[in-house]
């Protein structure tokens, strides 16, 4: 994976939106398909998610981490096993926002510690109220995007 125009932890944390597709990689070249091991450790190194969580710490003690999920593992539409990854500042790796979510979709969030939680990316209020009700959670919040702000990213 080659990420063109390389962004920070920290920048991901100041202004990459929840529900955002984020890249991730060490940088290192990707190794061919039949060497399987090295291609799944160079994987778990290399990949993108969506953005679900940004924690800044009040401690300095403690540093600001920000979560992508990175995908599902399940069948006949029951998850199983879900993947994410949480990244604290100060790391190496190198991201960038590959997409964000569309000027007028819905953010399903949930607080979670005193933070939001992203828990879906709907494409309209009654999409978002469709999932709701499949997928039950107490201290939701629906937030539409409604602009893209100075720093290109929709808000």
């Amino acid at each position: 994976m080659t990420i063109t125009h390389p962004l920070t932890d920290q920048e991901i944390v100041d202004i990459a939106p929840l529900g955002a597709i984020i890249a991730f990689s060490d940088g290192t070249p990707k190794p061919p398909e039949r060497f399987h091991k090295k291609l799944n450790a160079w994987q778990s190194q290399n990949g993108s998610g969506r953005l679900t969580r940004k924690t800044k710490s009040a401690n300095p003690a403690y540093r600001d981490t920000f979560t992508l999920h990175i995908g599902n593992h399940g069948s006949n539409g029951t998850i199983v096993v879900s993947y994410n990854t949480t990244f604290m500042l100060g790391g190496a790796k190198k991201f960038a926002i590959v997409e964000t979510p569309a000027v007028g979709s819905v953010r399903v969030l949930h607080q979670w510690g005193g933070e939001p939680e992203l828990l879906h990316v709907a494409s309209s209020h009654v999409a978002a109220e469709a999932w709701l009700r499949d997928h039950r959670y107490s201290n939701v919040i629906l937030e539409d995007v409604v602009a893209i702000s100075p720093a290109g990213v929709a808000a």
